[in-house]
């Protein structure tokens, strides 16, 4: 684990309130400057004769922290930004949820190296690389590609440590351009479990008032039971198995685990939607990958958010540039 060092810090005053008050009264987690009467600090009133304390709220209108009094004839430079909650880092490969496509090569290597600069492990200083690939059939189709480099992903990261979430430190998903349509939503609930690669449908498979989803077709389903949407993630249909638990159950095998939350999937929230393979292999096709919460303990585990580069090619876009540089 790196160290981490503060040079010639009195003491940090961290606030985390949302709602900032104007009186002598302060909101829990709140940060306020007050002069030794009581009277809260503002532009008007600070000089270089004035001293000061900084103070946090605590629960119950009691101050949670209080410093000593400082004097501003002391401070040689004030600066202050508003909170704003962390991001983690995204990116697409091809379709991202507007525009873009993967460029489509037939029996082609395409390669994917992620170039990870977190202090992740104990065991090394963090900065290494790990990658995906898909290597594309003689008809190779937008669908496949963005589907076989999803699926390497979630196997290449599925041995990492994983958060309080479940998840590694970066999550995948393949995405598609398909118009969204409620009449392709399934029509039974669907219930759906992190990390397992099969489905459950009530009572029946299909969808648009009885039609069945059938293998090699697509299932987009949202992370939640809310509607989906374009940059929900996209799976494959791999096999069905219909009539289990005594035929009030379809098991449907999808071509990765499932990367989402645990949970039903509703017709009335329009959920999940079957997408055709025809509809798929006419699509536009992405890759969606992000970084995750990094779990963290005051004190024992530093917080921090996931940073990465990344380079993508596939090998004939490889050959040309190489060609290129011997001209």
């Amino acid at each position: 684990m790196s160290a981490r060092q503060v040079n010639n810090a009195m003491f940090v005053a961290v606030g985390g309130s949302a709602v900032i008050t104007t009186g002598t009264t302060l909101n829990q987690y709140e940060v306020g400057l007050f002069r030794a009467d009581g009277t809260r600090m503002t532009e008007a009133l600070a000089d270089t004769n004035t001293s000061f304390y900084v103070a946090v709220g605590g629960a119950n209108s009691k101050l949670a922290f209080k410093s000593d009094m400082l004097s501003f004839a002391n401070v040689t430079r004030i600066s202050h930004r508003a909170y704003a909650a962390a991001t983690q880092q995204s990116d697409y490969l091809g379709y991202n949820g507007t525009s873009g496509s993967i460029e489509v090569f037939n029996n082609n290597l395409y390669m994917v190296d992620v170039y990870v600069e977190d202090y992740l492990t104990s065991s090394h200083d963090g900065r290494y690389i790990k990658h995906f690939q898909y290597k594309s059939d003689a008809t190779a189709t937008q669908a496949e590609i963005a589907i076989g480099l999803a699926g390497s992903a979630v196997n290449n990261w599925s041995r990492e440590a994983k958060n309080v979430s479940g998840d590694p430190f970066m999550t995948f998903k393949a995405v598609c351009n398909q118009a969204l349509d409620t009449n392709n939503t399934m029509d039974e609930t669907v219930t759906v479990t992190k990390g397992q690669k099969t489905i459950s449908i009530a009572t029946d498979y299909d969808y648009n008032t009885g039609t069945d989803i059938a293998v090699g077709d697509f299932i987009r389903i949202a992370d939640s039971d809310a509607a989906v949407a374009l940059t929900d993630a996209v799976y494959k249909v791999i096999s069905i198995s219909a009539n289990v638990a005594g035929g009030t159950q379809d098991i449907v095998e999808l071509d990765r685990p499932y990367q989402g939350a645990t949970g039903t999937r509703t017709h009335a929230n329009d959920s999940t939607q079957a997408i055709t393979a025809a509809q798929g292999a006419a699509a536009d096709w992405g890759v969606f990958m992000t970084g995750t919460a990094k779990d963290h303990v005051v004190g024992k585990e530093f917080y921090g958010v996931v940073r990465y580069n990344y380079s993508f090619l596939s090998l004939d876009q490889l050959l040309l540039l190489l060609m290129l540089l011997q001209l």
